[in-house]
Order: structure tokens, then sequence, then C-alpha cells
């Protein structure tokens, strides 16, 4: 059995124990959780101790203290922490103003913005997020991981310019995770941001330490820290429908992207068919693994998902960048006539695509 099987194992017993825990938490009385957390703990100290000298431990005893470990972070942890700040708060509020002071040609285009942005809707009307509805999109309006990979993208490009020094590594891992983590608590740390972040934080150490980057692993390791820090995030339809997205894309898109002819070639894999069949296949793989789960919990299905994605996704990365830049220049008292118009091109068209898909 390969490594990946066996830390997937060992992460499916920690869901298990987590799970459990949480149900036993809210089946007990609160005066009665430490006390389920400390006898939860014991055998796992016990096994620690035992196999320290022994030095030796099967994947059953494995299984059952990470299962063990789960429900006590259940019991010891019941609840979600608050992360937040006046900070992050007053950081929220004045990037708002800065969005609402652009003097954007659409009426549409600055509430738009701040819904991708800060995850902001109030000032959305509600035709718009209909069409985002009915045309598949809700989850470009809802912030995820697809919009800190786009902002993170745009950092990674951004910090380049710094070299390839070793001292210029250092500052830019410090710098992206910084930025990272201050844009996900000022948006509200939703479970999918808080996962994207630690997707983020995983990658760039392991590129700062020179190790192997293995997605399996960073999507295990990631669920394990998360749930680890905020038992109850299990229970959230972000969290879940975020990490079944995840896994699609870890175990499925490599294989579908493998039936293209000369997929492993390099110019195979560069012409336009290649991309578009990237890019459905990407599609395919999350609604694959998450259309299960979001038709028993919502009991919605869309059926034009993939026209929206191919089209949508790329126009949201587009205006997502043009907003940043046209945000960051409307910062420093510069207003770019010309940029502000091409962010609010991008925008219209993205919404008169996803008008004519939700028209079908």
């Amino acid at each position: 059995m390969s490594r990946d099987r066996i830390f997937a194992g060992l992460c499916t017993s920690f869901l298990a124990g987590i799970t459990a825990g949480i149900l036993i938490a809210d089946l007990s009385k609160p005066v009665f959780r430490p006390f389920l957390a400390t006898l939860s703990l014991i055998p796992v100290l016990l096994s620690a101790i035992r196999h320290s000298k022994s030095g030796r431990i099967n994947t059953i005893q494995a299984a059952a203290v990470f299962a063990l470990t789960g429900a006590f972070c259940s019991l010891a942890g019941h609840g979600s922490p608050v992360l937040s700040s006046s900070l992050t708060d007053r950081a929220a509020s004045a990037f708002r103003s800065i969005i609402d002071s652009v003097p954007w040609p659409s009426d549409t285009t600055g509430p738009l913005v701040k819904a991708l942005l800060t995850g902001d809707r109030s000032g959305l009307p509600k035709d718009i997020v209909s069409i985002f509805r009915r045309s598949g999109a809700s989850h470009i309006l809802a912030l995820s991981g697809l919009h800190l990979g786009i902002i993170y993208l745009i950092l990674s490009k951004t910090l380049s310019v710094l070299g390839r020094f070793p001292a210029a590594y250092v500052i830019r891992y410090i710098l992206i995770l910084v930025i990272s983590a201050f844009y996900t608590i000022m948006t509200g740390a939703s479970p999918s941001l808080v996962r994207a972040f630690l997707f983020i934080v995983i990658r760039e150490t392991g590129l700062l330490l020179s190790r192997p980057r293995r997605p399996l692993r960073i999507l295990l390791t990631a669920m394990l820290i998360q749930l680890s820090i905020s038992p109850s995030t299990i229970m959230s339809a972000g969290f879940q429908l975020s990490y079944l997205a995840m896994a699609g894309i870890t175990v499925l898109h490599p294989k579908l992207l493998a039936l293209w002819p000369d997929a492993g070639s390099r110019d195979g894999g560069r012409s336009l068919p290649a991309k578009i069949w990237n890019a459905a296949s990407l599609s395919i793989s999350c609604q694959a693994f998450t259309a299960p789960l979001a038709w028993l919990r919502f009991r919605s299905f869309p059926p034009y998902f993939l026209i929206t994605n191919l089209l949508a996704l790329p126009l949201t990365s587009i205006a997502i960048t043009l907003a940043v830049a046209t945000l960051s220049l409307s910062a420093t008292g510069l207003c770019p006539e010309l940029l502000v118009k091409v962010t609010d091109i991008a925008v219209s068209t993205l919404v008169f695509i996803l008008r004519v898909i939700s028209d079908i």
C-alpha cells in the first residue's frame, strides 16, 4: 500500500473521530466535555508512550490514534474561533470605500467588484444575483479558494521581480503569506478561504525548502490542520464542497487530462483544443465530486455548468486581475480612466454571458 493511501486512510479516521466528537459534544452537557476530551486523549498518550519504546505501530492502531485525536479536537475545541480584529475590520471598510470611489461607467460594476473581492453582496441588484444562480455561477459570487487563488497568482507574478536570490525567496514567502492571511481574515475567513490559505502556506513552504509537491498530501494536510483548529467546520457546506472540489481536481482531473492525445508532449498540451480540454476536464472533475453533495443539501444541479465554467471562470480571473490593478492605482491617488473602462467591459461581459446562459 502506498504512503499516500495510508495517509488518506489515517485522515479518514481523523474525520470519523471529528464527527463522532461533535455528535458526543452536542449530546452531552458542556460541563462534561473537558472530562470526555481527557478520556479520548488518554489512549492516545498511552499509545504514544508504548510505541515510542517499541518503535512500531501498525495501520489499525495508527487509525485508532487518529480517530481518538479527532474526537479530542472536537470535544476540547467545540465551536469555531473568531478570526477578526479592529485592524482587519477597518481595512475591509477602507477597501470597500475605495471600490465605491471609483467612477465605474456601469451601475452594476462597482457592486459586482465589491462582491468578487470582499464578499459583500448587499449592493448587488436582485436580477444580477438571480442571473448568477440560474446560470450555475453562484460559486463565483461566494468568496472561495478561486478568488484567493487569483490573488495568489497576482502576488506571485508581481513579486517575481524580486529575483531569484535566496533572500528574495524569503521576502517573497513572507509577503505572500502575510498578505494572503490578512486578506483571508479581512474578508471573513470562510472555510473555503481558510482551505485555500492553508494550501498556499504548505505550497510556499515546500517551495522555500525545495521539497517535492504532492497534491494529495497537501490536500489532506490542509484538512487536518483546519479541522484541528476548528473541528465544527466539518459540518459547513462550504468546507465540504471546497474539499470535495479539490479532491476531484487532485484525483480525477489528471486522469481525464491524460485522455487527450499527446497530452504529455509539450506542443500537444499548449494547443488551444488541449487548453479547452484542460478547462473542461477541470470543471467535470469538480462537478463529479461536488454534485452529489450539492443535490443532497440544496436539491440543485446546474445543467449548464460546463458552458458556464468554460466561459465565466476565465472572464472572472481577468475581471478580478483588472479590478485589483485599478483599485491599487486608485488607492495611490491615481485613477486611470482607460483601466477603469477595461475593467468595466470585462465585468459587463461576464454579466452578459451569464445572462445568456441563464435564459437558455
